[in-house]
């Protein structure tokens, strides 16, 4: 299952991420607005990582939604 998580350097989105993405089956792509905080997520297994991605951006949110189709996704 591939599974776009907008906000994964946030509590919620990073353990979510990290759990998600060391899961047999789930292939996670996590946004976040910068590199600061990805110490938090603790990256490992099958996670994609996104950055730069401001969600009041509509333009930019909406090119990448078009981009992760079939996509559950979680914000």
């Amino acid at each position: 299952m591939k599974i776009l998580i907008l906000g994964a350097s946030g509590m919620l989105g990073s353990t979510l991420a990290r759990f998600l993405s060391r899961k047999v089956g789930f292939r996670v792509t996590g946004s976040c607005r910068s590199l600061e905080n990805i110490d938090f997520l603790n990256i490992g297994g099958n996670l994609n990582l996104l950055y730069g991605v401001d969600v009041s951006n509509f333009s930019l949110l909406e090119e990448i939604i078009k981009l992760v189709t079939n996509y559950l996704l979680v914000h």
